[in-house]
């Protein structure tokens, strides 16, 4: 499934690279874009949402 997340505290390029590889270590093949214009998390993953959501939490990030 693919999910988009808004992500308020992404400032930099930093931020997404530490979300994304949080992600990745939650599952490996899952597919992230991280858009810091925009503050949009697009992950296409089949862990569930709320896995997803804990694991951008546990990174240190807020979830709109």
């Amino acid at each position: 499934m693919t999910f988009k997340l808004k992500v308020p505290d992404i400032a930099c390029q930093g931020c997404a690279d530490t979300i994304t590889e949080s992600l990745l270590a939650l599952e490996p093949s899952a597919k992230i874009q991280v858009d810091v214009p925009t503050k949009i998390v697009t992950v296409e993953s089949t862990v569930s949402l709320e896995n997803i959501k804990q694991a951008i939490i546990n990174a240190g990030y807020q979830i709109e």
